[in-house]
């Protein structure tokens, strides 16, 4: 007896994620995901314009500061 909840083929892989809430969990999960490469795109949404905001601002300055660091290694 097979437990899946779908009986569709199961995916190859994932290629859409959205993250609901911007806050410090969320941000972090979408930046993971941004990081790693493999997704088509990456939605984060929230209630809050000010903290999509935020979250942005932070995940932008994150991701620039460690492209930074990865540049350094190679000079």
């Amino acid at each position: 007896m097979s437990r899946f909840f779908s009986s569709s083929a199961p995916l190859a892989r994932v290629e859409n994620v959205m993250i609901i809430g911007s806050g410090l969990m969320g941000s972090g999960i979408a930046q993971s995901c941004a990081t790693t490469g493999k997704f088509k795109s990456i939605t984060l949404q929230d209630v809050s314009e000010e903290q999509l905001g935020k979250a942005h601002k932070k995940i932008a300055a994150n991701l620039a500061s460690m492209a930074e660091k990865k540049r350094s290694e190679y000079f």
